[in-house]
């Protein structure tokens, strides 16, 4: 029967364990053995908080990319609506500016333009009416 266990531990009946199987172990093994499952487990633990906490971290800066992202893109939007209403108004000013500069003739050749609208349309209705059905 071996009086020691293989780290070197002697066999006694104080430092001896005998397993429900009914093996026998040194308690010494035994316990650095739970210790050294404890420490594993316990930076296991770590690695995971510090990897989940990782994870959050890149959450919170795709989040943020995305805010910033959106942001540029209200600014942007904000930019561009400005300069339509500039045009906008730009644009109106200057068909004010080209009316003024006609003076009344362009309300001349408006009414003689819609005149002339009017008239084709009351010929073609008469040529409707007077035409055999």
């Amino acid at each position: 029967m071996k009086t020691q266990c293989r780290h070197g531990h002697d066999y006694t009946e104080e430092n001896s364990y005998i397993s429900p199987a009914g093996k026998r172990q040194c308690r010494i093994c035994r316990a650095e053995r739970a210790k050294s499952y404890r420490e594993e487990d316990k930076l296991d633990r770590e690695l995971l908080a510090l990897e989940e906490r990782k994870q959050l971290r890149d959450k919170r800066r795709v989040l943020l990319e995305g805010l910033k992202e959106e942001e540029e893109d209200k600014r942007s939007l904000a930019a561009s609506e400005e300069e339509n209403q500039r045009v906008r108004e730009e644009r109106v000013a200057d068909a004010h500016d080209r009316r003024w500069e006609r003076g009344p003739e362009w309300k001349e050749e408006k009414e003689q333009r819609i005149a002339g609208i009017l008239k084709a349309a009351r010929e073609k209705a008469e040529a409707e009416i007077e035409a055999p059905s």
